[in-house]
């Protein structure tokens, strides 16, 4: 628990968020775009509330510029420290989007520098260097520029957990079914015990004091529940076919179907019942960890 309020704890475990392993910069294209065009946005805002102002084509001149310049330093950055990454062989995480991120951002700078002291656009970056007055557009722009990073670093990650889950699950199809599955499991239900192949069970739920599994028949899934705890039937399950994938859902996963991403929340669909698990966010990279063993 203390671990998960620690502050330097929380941001390297966000910082070390896997990003399935890309390195190409065309897989970052789309967020890198998104980035830049954001930044365009921030430009005209801020223009729009400053004194003074600029006429259209000054302005067209100096937002092109200024685009220019960014998107310039973001595929610079971006092949720069995907290149590093590649070499070292090292995965992409949430830490080297950030880095690219920042890196573009600064030399963005260093490019706008040397397009504003071409001939022809000088005298606009002077016009727009007074329109800013006292207070420099970089102060302005950082917030945005941070804001923005977060934003689509979320929707990496999401995205990122999404294509792994789904890499994941048709890996297993493909392995063959550890010893285990041909065994089966008994539980103890007030006086009654019920034997259950592992090789049937579907998935496996807390409902209050009770505990509710799916098992797949010939004709469909039949939903059993049981007076016992949630904590107890996990324990009986060997992991090496079931994984809990929420403090209340616990599936197979050798009849994982297919894994869907609506809005912030991961769902696993099991096959037979078409049954949709939720994936708990604290649980995504232990479940990740679980599925590599």
């Amino acid at each position: 628990m203390k671990d998960s309020i620690n502050p330097g704890h929380r941001i390297g475990r966000y910082l070390a968020t896997p990003l399935t392993g890309r390195r190409r910069l065309r897989d970052y294209l789309p967020a890198l775009l998104v980035t830049v065009l954001a930044v365009v946005v921030a430009i005209l805002l801020v223009h729009a509330f400053s004194p003074g102002g600029l006429s259209a084509g000054e302005l067209l001149v100096h937002v092109l510029t200024l685009t220019v310049g960014f998107g310039a330093g973001l595929l610079v950055a971006g092949v720069i420290v995907l290149s590093i990454l590649r070499w070292q062989s090292i995965p992409a995480s949430v830490g080297s989007f950030w880095l690219i991120s920042v890196a573009g951002f600064a030399t963005g700078l260093l490019v706008i520098d040397l397009i504003e002291n071409l001939p022809g656009i000088r005298d606009v970056a002077a016009i727009a260097s007074s329109v800013h007055g006292p207070t420099a557009l970089l102060p302005r722009l950082l917030p945005v520029w941070a804001i923005l990073t977060a934003f689509v670093a979320r929707a990496e990650i999401l995205r990122s957990y999404e294509s792994m889950l789904e890499a994941h699950t048709a890996q297993l199809r493909r392995d063959n079914r550890p010893p285990e599955w041909d065994n089966t499991v008994r539980f103890e239900s007030g006086k009654k015990q019920y034997d259950f192949s592992l090789a049937s069970i579907v998935c496996v739920s807390a409902e209050e004091n009770y505990c509710s599994l799916q098992i797949a028949k010939d004709d469909g899934v039949d939903s059993k529940l049981l007076r016992i705890t949630f904590s107890s039937v996990v324990e009986a399950l060997p992991a090496s076919i079931f994984l809990q994938v929420h403090r209340s859902h616990a599936v197979n996963r050798f009849l994982v179907e297919k894994v869907k991403r609506r809005g912030r929340q991961l769902w696993i669909e099991m096959a037979h019942s078409g049954t949709e698990v939720p994936v708990s966010r604290r649980r995504l990279r232990n479940v990740l960890a679980q599925l590599e063993t």
